[in-house]
This record gives C-alpha cells, structure tokens and sequence, in this order.
C-alpha cells in the first residue's frame, strides 16, 4: 500500500515519534496541508509494535511505519537492537538516516524531507524539495551567534552542538552512501558529551558537506527559526504584522524546541509569542497542555552551559590559553 501511494506522489515529509506524541504529528500535518493538499507525511512510532498501535488517524495524507518493519535487517536491525530498550531518545534520533533510506528503497520516494513532530510551517515550502534537484542533501544551519561577545553560550553551541539541526535533513535517491554513513556513526556513537565533540546524531551532520558531494547547506534564514538563532536571525514585525527574518526574509516554519518555547515565555524571543499562541492554540485542539512555570528562569541555558565549563573540552582550552 505504501509503495503504491509512493508512485502517486515523488517526494514526501517524514518524522520518527512515540506514540505520545501524535497530537504533535497532527498540527504539523494541518501546517503543511495549508500549502498542498496531497503532500505525504510518512510517521514512524518508535516505541510499539504495529499491532500495539490502535490510534485514530484523521488524516489520509499520513502514514504509519513501525521498527519492526523498518528495522528488520542491517544497520537498521542494529540501532534497534543497541537503543531500542535502552534509550528510546538514542534510538529516534540514530534511526532517522535508516527511516530516510527505506522510503527512498522501499517507499519508492524520490525525495524525503526528514522534519522533527515540534515544527510549523507558516509559508510555502515547495522551494525545499526544489533544491534536491540539483543537491543530494539538504541541511539547515543552527545559525548560532557568530560573535562570541554577543552571547558566549550561543556562539559556543557552534562547536558543542554542531554546525547543522538535525530537526530538518532532506534527501533525494543519490543519498544512499551519506544516510549509510550516517547510520553506521550513529550506530557507533550517539550521546551529548562536548568533551567528544557529540551531540546525539547532529554532531555527525557536520562530516556529511566534507566527505559526500552535492550536500547544500541552505541559507534561507525562515528556515528552522528557533530560539538558538534569535541573535544571528533578528526577528523585525513588519508593517503587515508579520515577522521578517532580519527585516526581508519570511518565516517559512519555526522549530518549537523545549528551548525556543523557553525564550518566548522568558521574553527573549517576544516577537514570535503571536507565532507560539497560535501554535499551542492547535495543540490544545488536540489535548495537549504545555506547562509552564509562573516565573519561567533558564534552566535548560544553564545547564548547557555548566556543562560546558565543567568539560575536559573547557579544561584544555583555558590551558592552553585559548579562553
């Protein structure tokens, strides 16, 4: 069935969640609907099996696969069998270029945009499987401070959490040996330890432009507009009460990470509070309460940068003069 639904359409969205994090998959699907009504969104639960898995789907437009399918043999089969039961967060993370991959192969896709379940799009964005045309991969920058006197935690996430969000990777048939590739690191390696220079499966985005041709690096700043980004992508409201990136680039969809909805909440990211109500309004539709704190602090900035200066990393640069 899937296959047949692949001949029909060429390119397609993927995303890889727990099942409790359907009503995510929903408003994504209702942003992307806004600007073509067929476009596919293929969705891998990653904690059930397919016969566990007894939840309504009011869209025809998704698609549901399961590890036990997508996993059954090769690099596949070993993520599964190294994270699954050991951490399900190292698992939907490693077993994306795998997810990636058996679309292309078994869906029969010829283009697959990999998006994490938190994004929204807010403007059209046929342009992004346009550029697979001509590129075999397509990464969004994080585009985090380039100064770092402007805000020292953000222009040190440059070397800490990779160059390249892995909430936005896109893909056409000739990807094979980069997914391959980067599957097999994930495999190998998939924790958040700064000293090593890892960062789950996006520190190893940072290889894919060195050692793999046709590999764009997208420089559309409304792409993946997220609050790790508020200092290098400067949000302007315009006269038309939309924001502009740096005052001439439109939003095409803002990544609502833990941390992003932090900065909004805080204040530090106050022009896109219109862009988060809206959000969270089409996830209460759905059941979902996102709580926050009466007096929201920065726990979540805090650690990452504790973590920073209690690592081996920090140690050696401070030694050897460099900080």
């Amino acid at each position: 069935m899937h296959e047949d639904l692949a001949k029909k359409h060429s390119k397609c969205f993927c995303t890889i969640i727990t099942a409790d994090y359907l009503p995510y998959v929903f408003v994504l699907n209702e942003s992307l609907l806004q600007f073509n009504e067929s476009i596919r969104l293929n969705v891998l639960i990653s904690d059930k099996p397919e016969n566990a898995f007894d939840a309504s789907n009011p869209f025809d437009n998704i698609r549901f696969y399961f590890a036990e399918n997508v996993c059954r043999e090769g690099i596949g089969k070993k993520i599964k069998e190294k994270y699954q039961e050991t951490s399900m967060d190292c698992f939907r993370w490693s077993v994306k270029p795998v997810f990636m991959r058996h679309l292309l192969e078994e869906g029969g896709y010829e283009k697959v945009i990999y998006i994490d379940s938190d994004i929204y799009f807010y403007n059209d964005y046929h342009f992004l499987f346009d550029e697979l045309d001509q590129s075999n991969i397509l990464l969004t920058p994080h585009w985090c401070s380039s100064d770092p006197r402007a805000e020292f935690y953000n222009f040190i996430n440059l070397y800490t959490a990779g160059l390249y969000n892995a909430g936005f990777v896109g893909v056409n048939r000739h990807a094979g040996d980069a997914l391959d590739w980067w599957a097999g690191a994930c495999e190998f390696i998939c924790v958040k330890d700064p000293s090593k220079g890892q960062f789950n499966d996006q520190a190893h985005l940072n290889i894919l432009p060195v050692y793999f041709d046709k590999v764009k690096v997208l420089k559309h700043r409304g792409c993946n507009v997220a609050g790790w980004n508020r200092i290098e992508c400067r949000r302007v409201k315009g006269a038309d009460n939309n924001v502009w990136i740096n005052g001439d680039t439109p939003i095409i969809f803002i990544h609502y990470s833990p941390c992003t909805i932090q900065l909004i909440l805080m204040g530090e990211d106050a022009a896109l509070e219109a862009y988060f109500q809206n959000y969270y309004d089409r996830l209460r539709e759905y059941g979902v309460e996102i709580r926050v704190p009466k007096n929201p602090r920065k726990p979540v900035l805090k650690r990452m940068v504790n973590r920073f200066f209690n690592s081996a990393l920090y140690g050696k640069l401070k030694s050897r003069g460099l900080i």
